[in-house]
């Protein structure tokens, strides 16, 4: 009797055991690590004191610095293995002291990541097959190649896009367990996990710039939930609203006291207004002065530059649009181009796997679009808590996603694949995730439809000629 309710949870976690497996022993030593041209920079701005205003205005952000306190000793944590692609100088892994600490500790928080978002999903799934397809989904989307091997690079895009799965996760059970509860006590079985969500929140907004905007998306769709009595009454919703105005206040003053974003807008006025008199033109409207190699330049460039640059973005929208479709990164493949594979042995299915999961086309936009007026559709018609859950999170991530690439992708053009990287991979796990939602609510559906249209074939037989 045992086996036969619980089958579904035990299939699931049967699905998981072998992920983690597969995972842990099909990519070679979980040690196994290599740098890459900016992992000196993490080192070296890493020796900030942890907690101190240099830690987070610095070259790089607090997260990294944090991580990287475990190898900032020259002497005793050399960097022994460096690929640089651009100049086609592509490494083996090696197993480096110190480094062995940070590259083993993406590995497992990225296992942790995409089972906790594989499980907490299937939670609120109604069918079991789409509970058992939504887990294979989902580790396969993180555990195939496009993922997997970015994991044994030295840079921040593995945290980046473990930290945020577990995010993702958390805020899914927190947003359903909430939206689904009692009226007088709606945080009484997820009140726990909002400190936790909040603070790992926290450590994945400061590991990049371009993460402070979910604090904007978090604030203006907290905002309606206080015309809402059974979220305002509590104090987790208010004081999850006050910090996240706080932290991005904060956040962009130190942002703007670094020196991170000067290379970037350096790098932006190069390749997109240089080129074209016209926007140069629009630039000296806006009070930057003709010589580049000026005192006036510089300071203009310090206070005035990153506001002008944005209004341009948003005064030249034909100009979006065009760059955007012009470049191919937003249908990239991204296999990591760091490290050769030959321990790998089945490498070349796997890429065959994650190709179909990571499908290098537009068309992955326009289905998501598709598939988040649906969601919202639903809620509104259905008028269930939970569908109501499903959406507000389905907007929170669209919005986070869409954001953060087109800053990623306009802010920088050095770099950009690996800029935009977990943002359009973000995009394409949207698309999976709630593609199974959506199948698995029109499939929950179908008994009450029917139900419902013999019930109103009946009373329409009531009324035929002849009926008794």
């Amino acid at each position: 009797m045992f086996f036969k309710d619980k089958w579904v949870t035990i299939v699931l976690l049967c699905l998981m055991i072998s992920g983690i497996w597969l995972r842990t022993f099909i990519y070679g030593d979980l040690n196994l690590s290599i740098g890459n041209m900016d992992t000196a920079s993490y080192i070296e701005s890493s020796k900030a004191p942890a907690f101190s205003m240099e830690s987070f205005s610095g070259r790089r952000l607090f997260t990294t610095n944090l991580l990287y306190k475990v190898a900032n000793d020259p002497q005793g944590c050399p960097l022994q293995v460096v690929s640089d692609p651009a100049e086609g100088k592509e490494g083996d892994r090696a197993v480096q002291p110190c480094f062995d600490t940070i590259v083993l500790l993406q590995n497992w928080l990225s296992i942790f990541g995409w089972c906790l978002l594989a499980w907490t999903t299937a939670r609120w799934i109604t069918n079991p097959l789409y509970k058992i397809l939504v887990v294979i989904l989902i580790l396969a989307f993180g555990f195939t190649p496009q993922i997997a091997e970015r994991d044994s690079v030295l840079a921040p895009e593995s945290l980046s896009i473990s930290l945020f799965s577990i995010i993702i996760a958390l805020l899914q059970e927190i947003t359903l367990l909430t939206t689904s509860a009692d009226q007088n006590t709606p945080f009484r079985k997820s009140g726990f996990l909002i400190p936790l969500w909040f603070l790992i929140f926290v450590l994945w907004v400061f590991i990049r710039d371009v993460h402070l905007y979910a604090f904007v998306v978090t604030v203006v769709l907290i905002l309606p939930l206080l015309f809402i009595q059974k979220f305002r009454k509590p104090f987790y919703i208010p004081a999850v609203l006050v910090f996240s105005i706080i932290l991005f206040i904060f956040g962009n003053i130190t942002s703007h006291n670094s020196t991170r974003w000067q290379p970037s807008i350096t790098h932006a006025f190069t390749d997109y207004i240089d080129p074209h008199p016209a926007r140069v033109e629009f630039f000296h409207k806006l009070g930057m002065p003709r010589d580049r190699s000026s005192q006036e330049y510089e300071v203009w460039f310090q206070d005035k530059a990153l506001g002008a640059y944005s209004r341009f973005l948003i005064s030249h929208p034909g100009f979006l649009i065009s760059t955007i479709f012009e470049a191919s990164y937003f249908k990239s493949g991204f296999i990591q181009p760091y490290f050769r594979t030959p321990e790998v042995m089945y490498r070349k299915t796997l890429l065959v796997i994650g190709e179909a999961l990571h499908p290098e086309t537009y068309a992955v936009y326009v289905i998501d679009f598709l598939l988040l007026t649906a969601i919202c559709y639903t809620a509104v018609k259905s008028r269930q808590p939970k569908t109501y859950g499903m959406a507000w999170l389905a907007i929170w991530l669209f919005l986070y996603l869409a954001i953060s690439l087109l800053l990623s992708f306009f802010g920088d053009t050095n770099g950009t694949g690996r800029h935009i990287f977990p943002s359009v991979e973000g995009f394409r796990l949207f698309g999976w995730i709630y593609l199974v939602v959506m199948i698995d609510l029109a499939a929950s559906r179908i008994p009450n439809r029917q139900r419902t249209d013999g019930a109103d074939l009946l009373a329409e037989e009531q009324f035929l000629p002849g009926h008794p």
